[in-house]
């Protein structure tokens, strides 16, 4: 439910929601236990709300928004991190 109201207070402008959270948390508890057997991927979830005409608005925004935030910027600023935090480790023993 926490995660519901992150999203919920994100998506606010002013007076107006995207997405209510308390609803949102009712949808992904209903859309999990009617999910085709086999559905793993975030993808196939919104291909399923699609293809039922959308009775899960609230996900549906939801999944949108997840499936738009860029992982790759995530796993490069990590990997960035990762390699300045070994060269400066070598220029710090070679210091040494």
């Amino acid at each position: 439910m926490r995660s519901c109201d992150t999203l919920g207070t994100f998506l606010e402008h002013g007076n107006d929601n995207d997405i209510d959270a308390v609803e949102l948390f009712s949808e992904l508890q209903l859309l999990r236990k009617s999910l085709p057997e086999g559905t793993t991927k975030a993808t196939e979830v919104l291909g399923y709300i699609k293809d039922i005409h959308i009775c899960f608005p609230h996900a549906w925004v939801a999944y949108r928004v997840l499936l738009t935030i860029p992982v790759t910027v995530a796993t490069a600023e990590k990997f960035l991190k990762v390699e300045v935090d070994k060269k400066l480790s070598s220029i710090n023993n070679v210091r040494r």
